[in-house]
């Protein structure tokens, strides 16, 4: 059993330590600031540990430190677990920029340690299809990528005028929240971004400094392909739409709707997947990717296995969401 200490109590800290517990192969800890939290935690899951403040954790007795901390608190708190010989999985975004990133992937290259970023759609069924199809090459060449994500983040987090997302320096505001995760696994199917055009606007969330609509250009550096995202915090009903297009094949993936389909124009035919990814809970998000990228990390850290995300790609990522903030605010596009 690996010893891992979850840092940061919050939704996506609680189930980053639910998930890891149902690998079997963990013993989860937890530090988590609020008492509160901390005793809700503790009464709900068979935690080997709790804490209430990272600088008085003995971090060298772990094998690994999840960061489930704000954003912009995520490279301090990475690279103090690093310092320790902790591996560390950092939940998404990266950070709000590059700062420190450097020296985290020194200081783990220094002590072997893994650094993974959990981009779960990388780690999700209908992800693990797309990328299949388009590296056999049966879809032929992409050359137009359209991408629609949306949910209504009052409703989803009523509580979010508590978190993070108030503030765009804290990393809220919906390039980190949603184009991150689009971004980021774009670049698992097509490389590395090179050019990006960005609109951007706050139309509709109450409380809070960041964007919370925006529709993003990306150019790549190995592909010929363009890919349109848009993404937004308010809709009324969930969406999650990505079509990739070739001259001879379109793949239509459905993440709300859990299908996926393929079109040939050989065969003039569409044929569909219909996916079973478990019963979603009241965020509409279901366990069973987050274990699956939690296992990931788990062989990655043994040998078994690279991390599906890499701190160099999710650097990437960072770069790219920096890149559609400053276009939208300068309306022109940006060369990374």
């Amino acid at each position: 059993m690996r010893r891992v200490l979850i840092v940061g109590g919050g939704s996506i800290g609680e189930r980053h330590a639910r998930c890891f517990i149902k690998t079997g192969r963990a013993e989860v800890a937890l530090c988590e600031i609020r008492p509160q939290r901390l005793e809700e935690m503790a009464a709900r899951y068979p935690l080997s540990g709790a804490f209430d403040d990272l600088e008085k954790v003995e971090l060298s007795r772990f094998d690994a430190a999840v960061i489930c901390v704000p954003a912009h608190l995520h490279i301090p708190c990475a690279r103090r677990a690093v310092e320790a010989g902790c591996n560390v999985f950092i939940e998404k975004p990266l950070s709000v920029d590059l700062e420190g990133v450097p020296e985290l992937q020194r200081t783990a290259e220094e002590k072997a340690l893994i650094v993974g970023v959990a981009y779960v759609r990388r780690a999700a069924r209908i992800s693990r299809i797309v990328e299949e199809e388009i590296d056999s090459g049966r879809a032929g060449e992409i050359l137009d990528i359209t991408y629609s994500a949306g949910y209504d983040h009052r409703v989803a987090r009523p509580d979010y005028r508590n978190t993070y997302e108030v503030s765009r320096a804290m990393g809220g505001g919906v390039i980190h929240d949603q184009i991150s995760h689009l971004a980021n696994l774009l670049q698992w199917f097509m490389g590395p971004v090179t050019r990006v055009m960005a609109w951007y606007d706050h139309l509709m969330v109450e409380g809070m400094d960041a964007e919370d609509t925006v529709s993003v250009i990306l150019h790549f550096r190995d592909s010929k392909a363009v890919a349109t995202l848009h993404s937004c915090m308010w809709h009324p009903c969930r969406t999650d739409l990505l079509t990739l297009s070739s001259n001879d094949a379109q793949i239509l993936c459905d993440g709300w709707g859990e299908r996926i389909g393929v079109f040939r124009r050989d065969t003039n035919e569409w044929t569909w997947t219909q996916l079973d990814v478990g019963e979603r809970d009241e965020k509409a998000q279901v366990d069973a990717p987050f274990v699956a990228e939690a296992a990931n990390f788990l062989d990655a850290i043994e040998g078994k296995a690279e991390v599906l995300c890499s701190l160099q790609e999710a650097a990437h990522t960072v770069e790219i969401c920096m890149a559609a903030t400053e276009s939208g605010r300068h309306g022109c596009a940006v060369e990374i």
